[in-house]
């Protein structure tokens, strides 16, 4: 099962795709896309795949799932890997 720090990598790594995937960063600033990412980092915890990730991955997600997840492109392949 994936450790503690595998878990807060597994939760950066979504919040990283969604901004990615917000048009509106592209035009940002530095601090402006910070300030985006931290307001999708407190929405992210919404979705009830990423609210299941942060209380029960090191107890759930697989070190295969871990390493699916780490490695997608967009926010729903994350999603796909550790249901």
């Amino acid at each position: 099962m994936a450790s503690a720090a595998q878990c807060e990598r597994l939760l950066n790594e979504y919040v990283d795709l969604e901004l990615s995937e917000d048009a509106r960063a592209r035009s940002m600033t530095s601090e402006e896309r910070a300030a985006l990412r931290g307001r999708l980092a407190v929405e992210s915890r919404r979705d009830p795949t990423v609210r299941r990730v942060a209380t029960r991955c090191q107890s759930e997600v697989t070190e295969d799932a871990f390493k699916c997840a780490v490695a997608a492109r967009t926010s729903k392949a994350w999603s796909d890997c550790v249901r």
